[in-house]
């Protein structure tokens, strides 16, 4: 694969949320977006999170656009891997 132009990669990362968007994994725990990246070898946007609360927030982690935007089978049901938060609206989702 050839390496994008700047332009190119601006449109990859303009699909990964913005940073400061709040979602809840699939699991329960919530994370913000702090970021987005591109993978050098394959040039795949990245989302940079980190845990919304507890020890951990001084962790990001980093995961595929392509898989934080995955759903996930759960049961007998197929769910989205993150689910964005309203942070607007009491309770959430």
């Amino acid at each position: 694969m050839t390496k994008a132009d700047s332009g190119d990669l601006r449109e990859l990362l303009g699909k990964v949320p913005p940073a400061g968007s709040r979602f809840r994994h699939y699991k329960g725990s919530e994370y913000v977006v702090v970021g987005a990246a591109i993978l050098e070898a394959t040039l795949e946007p990245i989302v940079l999170y980190c845990p919304a609360e507890g020890a951990g927030r001084d962790i990001c982690w980093a995961r595929p656009l392509s898989v934080w935007d995955s759903r996930v089978q759960v049961g007998a049901e197929e769910v989205p891997r993150f689910r964005k938060i309203d942070v607007n609206r009491s309770g959430g989702a």
